[in-house]
């Protein structure tokens, strides 16, 4: 707005060439604030509109709390190997395996609380998906209640804990209820690490 008003009264006083320099002026120097701007919201120095705030702080959240339960299966993965080449003692193993299986538990009902709310719209677009493949029978189809729809893809999808009945996600090693070992992953052979 300012380069407008400067660019008529530069054309009026100065000439035609004047008025189109500082209208080019102004436009250059709006487009670089456009671009400061969202160079700074990408680098963090800017705050975020309100709606994206809340987004991103809940997206943080579950990231971190992702990242630290990958951490802690895999440091359990790597006390069985140090366990298993006799690195450690049987009394170090057993405190550090507990206290890791304590805090995965946390962990996993942190993230399942942070997930519930969208468990709803998941399990709607999980039998949208089976009836379009043709694997959701009909009285199924008819039937809108939660609990049948768990068990229709929970039965091949899903593996239950031995130690307390939790219903863990194929790839799990850890039993998100009471952080037991899985027999679907003690039953598949450990990979050599590099």
């Amino acid at each position: 707005m300012v380069g407008v008003v400067a660019a008529v009264i530069l054309g009026m006083t100065k000439g035609l060439p004047a008025a189109i320099l500082a209208l080019a002026a102004g436009v250059l120097l709006g487009a670089i604030m456009l671009f400061w701007e969202s160079l700074r919201v990408l680098v963090g120095e800017a705050p975020l509109p309100d709606n994206l705030e809340s987004f991103n702080g809940s997206a943080q959240g579950i990231d971190i709390l992702t990242s630290r339960k990958k951490m802690l299966v895999v440091s359990l993965k790597d006390l069985e190997r140090e366990r298993a080449l006799g690195k450690l003692e049987v009394e170090d193993y057993t405190q550090l395996s507990l206290s890791y299986r304590e805090e995965l538990k946390v962990i996993l009902r942190r993230i399942d609380q942070d997930l519930e709310p969208y468990r709803e719209k998941a399990e709607e677009a999980i039998r949208a998906h089976l009836e379009r493949r043709g694997l959701l029978g009909k009285e199924r189809a008819a039937s809108s209640s939660r609990q049948e729809t768990e068990e229709v893809v929970l039965q091949e999808e899903r593996v239950l804990c031995k130690e307390c009945g939790t219903s863990n996600e194929m790839d799990a090693h850890f039993c998100k209820g009471c952080g037991a070992e899985l027999a679907s992953s003690s039953s598949k052979e450990t990979e050599p690490s590099c």
